[in-house]
């Protein structure tokens, strides 16, 4: 065999094995954020019809649970991927500070609800709404979408 075409052996497999790491890395942050938007989802209802502070704390810890793995799985894009998939990540990241970060955030709602108790608070309604919007526009925010194309042309499969 020539130098030549160990050369492109080579070069094939490593080729392969970064396909294959991008691949994972790509369908474990899919799989974090469905999960979080999930865990939004649920968090939505509870925020959509009375409740109390503990069934709130209870929907609120798990979120926040799932921000673990979505976390996990970012910091492995950022290992892995192509440095103009990258870029697509922006989207990505100003709509998640978007959701946890600013007045028309969930911080807000999060820190009204840990002072109050929002089953009797006449101002719970309007809080529990300003955290229904903010996920709302995350969930609407169209960047993943855009992401999961420039993760197909980068995979090569879009």
């Amino acid at each position: 065999m020539s130098s030549t075409q160990i050369d492109r052996q080579e070069r094939l497999a490593r080729e392969q094995t970064i396909r294959a790491d991008r691949l994972r890395a790509y369908t474990d942050f899919g799989t974090a954020y469905m999960d979080l938007g999930l865990k939004l989802g649920e968090l939505r209802g509870v925020l959509g019809r009375p409740a109390n502070n503990d069934t709130l704390q209870g929907v609120e810890t798990k979120v926040q649970d799932s921000l673990v793995p979505y976390q996990h799985s970012l910091a492995m894009l950022y290992i892995v991927m192509s440095s103009s998939t990258n870029k697509k990540l922006n989207g990505i990241n100003a709509a998640m500070s978007a959701l946890w970060e600013g007045p028309d955030s969930l911080a807000p709602t999060f820190n009204y609800a840990s002072t109050h108790q929002i089953a009797t608070d006449e101002n719970w309604p309007r809080l529990a709404n300003a955290g229904i919007a903010a996920i709302d526009k995350f969930v609407n925010d169209t960047a993943i979408d855009n992401f999961v194309e420039a993760a197909r042309k980068d995979l090569g499969s879009g």
